[in-house]
């Protein structure tokens, strides 16, 4: 009967099931909710179609935008671009835009990295659905900027994928990396903030004045101390 079909639907999904009570003449049928949500788009059952009333689910497709950066004006990001576009292909997401950063070093901000500060607005804007890189080391070279990033867009729940260390992460694999790279980042802060106060105490036990240096000259003290003085001998004849 039409329990049967429902069932044997759900079953050829494949999916977990997130089951719902609904009756309908009679019957009790379980629909699965989380086809439209966990359904992979390659997969022969993507779409559930409920044999009384002929509801469709279709998942909508994943909007990705790609970015792509190399040091030198020599080099391209044509191979790059050229992976991940295959990778986009096999996977059917869908390309929103395409940026590049040509002969910028990844140690440099987003400030001087143009492709990059349009990728940051636009995980701001939350435009796209997931960022596509060739390697993880295109996005930045600082663990603690690439770090921040990350924490970035998984705030505006848009997911990560990196073609070169199959990092996506939307799989149990690809949170643990994001974790890994969370625990670097904290141990470099804390390496750098023991060199700087290892500095500062190695700097005081040298004599050194620490602090910003002063821009008075000679000239500006001594006219400084004279005009102290000069009230300070006004303030004596006034009281008298």
């Amino acid at each position: 009967g039409i329990r049967d079909k429902l069932v044997t639907g759900v079953q050829a999904c494949a999916l977990p099931i997130c089951i719902c009570r609904c009756c309908h003449n009679g019957l009790v049928a379980f629909l699965s909710l989380s086809c439209i949500i966990s359904a992979s788009p390659n997969h022969p059952q993507s779409a559930f179609l409920a044999t009384k009333g002929e509801t469709f689910m279709e998942p909508q497709p994943m909007r990705v935008v790609l970015y792509s950066r190399v040091s030198t004006n020599k080099q391209t990001t044509e191979n790059q671009v050229l992976e991940l576009k295959q990778v986009c292909q096999r996977n059917d997401w869908t390309i929103i835009r395409e940026l590049t950063d040509n002969g910028i070093s990844g140690s440099k901000g987003r400030a001087d990295r143009p492709g990059f500060d349009e990728l940051h607005k636009m995980v701001a804007r939350k435009e796209a659905d997931m960022v596509v890189v060739w390697s993880i080391d295109r996005l930045g070279r600082s663990i603690t900027d690439l770090v921040s990033f990350m924490f970035e867009m998984e705030a505006k729940g848009i997911n990560f994928y990196s073609h070169q260390q199959a990092i996506d992460s939307r799989t149990p694999a690809g949170k643990l990396s994001f974790a890994i790279f969370s625990a670097i980042a904290e141990f470099e802060r804390s390496i750098i903030k023991e060199r700087v106060c290892a500095g500062l105490a190695r700097a005081r036990a040298n004599g050194r004045k620490l602090g910003r240096p002063s821009n008075v000259n000679a000239n500006t003290a001594v006219a400084a101390k004279l005009l102290r003085e000069d009230r300070k001998s006004t303030r004596l004849n006034s009281s008298h």
